[in-house]
């Protein structure tokens, strides 16, 4: 289980769910395929936005349960659909560090970019 936030909040979101394919939109993230789920427009859409930030639901909360698809196709679908959202990386929440994702599907997994200018004011 993936949870990260979209620097887009909840607009971000929901662009990212309307793109994604392989991923599956889902309120549970339970199964052997890859589902994703937005809960501020989803599970917790009907909560005020003031409770739901109160129980450390963002609006650009997104939450991937990771399958048992190939892992380069989840990587593609998820870079591919991050596109339609701002065009700076996403924070993915690693316990309680942050660590810097990078969106650029046109590159082969694991190959930095030549221009790291994205990566400005991350920590």
């Amino acid at each position: 289980m993936i949870s990260f936030e979209l620097k887009g909040g909840l607009e971000a979101g929901r662009i990212l769910m309307d793109h994604v394919h392989l991923a599956g939109l889902a309120v549970s993230l339970g199964g052997v395929e890859t589902l994703i789920s937005h809960p501020a427009s989803m599970t917790h859409a009907g909560m005020a936005r003031s409770d739901r930030l109160s129980a450390g639901i963002t609006d650009g909360l997104v939450r991937l349960s990771v399958g048992i698809e190939d892992v380069g196709d989840i990587i593609s679908d998820l870079a591919r659909a991050l596109q339609f959202t701002e065009p700076e990386s996403i924070l993915a929440l690693a316990g309680s560090s942050a660590m810097k994702v990078r969106t650029d599907s046109t590159l082969p997994v694991g190959t930095v970019p030549e221009d790291e200018s994205r990566w400005a004011g991350l920590p």
